[in-house]
């Protein structure tokens, strides 16, 4: 079975089950390069559609204890659980967030937790010098 009809199961199943919703942060709280990680994790996720996505973001959060903004937060635990969810499909996931990343932000990175260390360096040096 594909790693996504699993996910669609695993829809089926939460689906019957009490749900907690899952908080959002609005995206324009957030610092720059969470903005940006958020983003793209949310264009990555359309391919399974929108009760797909909620799915999995209520799987990651009662599986894994993970929030959506734990991909920015704690990328590498967030993207062990992500593989520990969706095995291969996590692969491209990453790929897709990185790409974004590189076409919004011109920051070629190999992993997700490389391109937000970018990120934050590259908003250091944006920020006007304190005076």
């Amino acid at each position: 079975m594909s790693d996504f009809g699993a996910l669609k199961d695993m829809a089926a199943h939460l689906r019957s089950q009490p749900q907690k919703k899952v908080e959002e942060v609005p995206l324009g709280e957030l610092p720059d390069y969470a903005t940006v990680i958020l983003a793209a994790l949310d264009d990555a996720l359309i391919m399974i559609g929108r009760s797909g996505t909620q799915v999995f973001h209520d799987t990651m959060k009662q599986v894994y204890g993970y929030d959506r903004i734990d991909v920015a937060e704690k990328p590498g635990e967030y993207m062990s659980a992500l593989k520990a969810l969706l095995d291969s499909s996590s692969d491209m996931i990453e790929g897709y967030i990185l790409r974004e990343v590189y076409k919004t932000r011109n920051i070629r990175a190999g992993s997700i937790q490389d391109a937000i260390h970018m990120l934050k360096t590259a908003g250091r040096s944006e920020d006007p010098p304190s005076q």
